[in-house]
């Protein structure tokens, strides 16, 4: 029955079949004991365009259908806004429950491409430079990919390969002036020693012409 329908579901406030009886709307069928006018001239609007007709407002849905037979008769189904509006929030409230979770893993899944992708070449282009600046030339950065950041290792490792360029024609010249001031330093202590030498003969010489100068006038 239309009672036994209603029942099943608490939001349907009514359902009634309204009949046309000599021009005069007639509540032939309701679930309702007392029908309100709205429905009655919804279920006349219904009959008279053949088709459905809706309406609604905060407090209720109508829709009025009409019916194959009797042919003028309609079929008319209230239904309460408030059981809609309640589950239109206990479906925020499962989308808040569902989406919480959700915005979770998405924040971490953001988290570690960010990880993968920004936060590690950037960990490694650092590493680099501490690196260098202590001492150690030869370190490169890893580049891993043909973006902004891999730009950015490749300009690094080029100009640590121009200054370690630079480092090494530089060891080289400092290398070779140091060789060149050695054997300098060499030559000048050969140079010494010799006229160290040629003094002391020069010094021989003179002592031995003294000693003959002597001899010569002891035997005058």
């Amino acid at each position: 029955t239309l009672h036994d329908f209603s029942e099943a579901d608490t939001d349907i406030r009514s359902i009634s079949i309204v009949q046309l009886v000599g021009g005069e709307a007639d509540v032939f069928a309701s679930t309702s004991s007392e029908e309100r006018a709205e429905v009655v001239d919804l279920a006349v609007k219904a009959i008279k365009a053949r088709g459905t007709v809706n309406d609604m407002n905060e407090q209720y849905a109508a829709v009025a259908l009409p019916l194959r037979t009797p042919s003028d008769a309609a079929a008319v189904a209230v239904v309460s806004m408030s059981g809609l509006q309640q589950a239109r929030a206990r479906g925020r409230t499962l989308a808040f429950v569902f989406a919480l979770p959700v915005i979770l893993l998405v924040t971490l899944l953001v988290d570690l491409t960010a990880r993968q992708l920004v936060y590690r070449p950037v960990a490694d282009i650092r590493d680099t430079m501490e690196r260098a600046a202590a001492g150690t030339l030869r370190v490169r950065a890893p580049v891993a990919r043909h973006d902004e950041l891999g730009s950015v290792a490749t300009g690094l490792n080029d100009m640590l390969a121009r200054i370690e360029g630079f480092s090494d024609e530089l060891q080289e010249r400092v290398r070779d002036a140091t060789e060149q001031l050695r054997q300098r330093n060499l030559e000048l202590a050969d140079n010494y020693a010799e006229m160290l030498t040629l003094r002391e003969a020069l010094s021989r010489t003179e002592r031995m012409a003294a000693v003959g100068h002597m001899a010569a006038k002891v035997a005058h």
